[in-house]
């Protein structure tokens, strides 16, 4: 099942097409550039620009079962464009702006434990970027892309173990390792027992 959270131009409504898209209950606050993820059977919006800010701290838990939201502990810091993933059963931010647009790229890792409601602070990346793609690949972390303070592409991954960058939960350390083969200050990535993907990428000639 897929969902489509935040957007300044979401529009919610009771319909279903034939494509099989259909509403759910509505976040209930204004939000945009939002980072999610789905762990535990519940799905996570972190951050992201609000109504009379650019960044929030503000996370939202969706429940499928019930159909409905609330709110949980704050993201540590107000950012937007964070790079969220879920792994073994909890939930990372990574990156974020602090300023729109694409202002004050941010190096901070956080993880989220949905049981203990908790943030807890992981070691930062070497590089600060906003808009950063995250993806899950042999129990790591992958942060992919994005861009940096001075609002240009910065490293990035493919795949292990020679590309990218990876956070390591357990061990507390970030790595560097190859960057993409184009700049890419946006990105999107998604994994699986073959490797990492970017799935989505505006390079510099596009996006300025």
């Amino acid at each position: 099942m897929a969902r489509q959270i935040g957007g300044a131009d979401l529009k919610v409504g009771p319909f279903q097409n034939p494509e099989g898209w259909f509403t759910r209950a509505a976040l209930g606050v204004l939000r945009t550039e939002v980072g999610a993820a789905f762990a535990g059977g519940k799905l996570y919006v972190v951050a992201g620009g609000l109504a009379m800010a650019e960044g929030s701290t503000l996370v939202q838990e969706y429940d499928p079962k019930t159909n409905r939201w609330r709110e949980r502990a704050p993201l540590p810091m107000p950012v937007s464009h964070v790079g969220v993933a879920a792994l073994n059963g909890k939930v990372y931010a990574v990156g974020g702006f602090l300023k729109s647009v694409h202002l004050y790229a941010q190096p901070y890792a956080f993880e989220y434990d949905p049981a203990k409601n908790t943030w807890r602070t992981l070691p930062w990346m070497k590089v600060a970027r906003g808009s950063v793609g995250v993806a899950v690949l042999g129990g790591k972390l992958h942060a992919i892309g994005g861009r940096g303070i001075d609002r240009v592409t910065v490293s990035t991954q493919t795949r292990p173990p020679t590309n990218g960058r990876t956070l390591h939960p357990c061990r507390r350390r970030a790595t560097m390792h190859q960057r993409l083969p184009l700049t890419a200050g946006f990105t999107s990535s998604a994994a699986d027992s073959t490797g990492l993907l970017t799935i989505r990428m505006f390079t510099r000639s596009t996006i300025q």
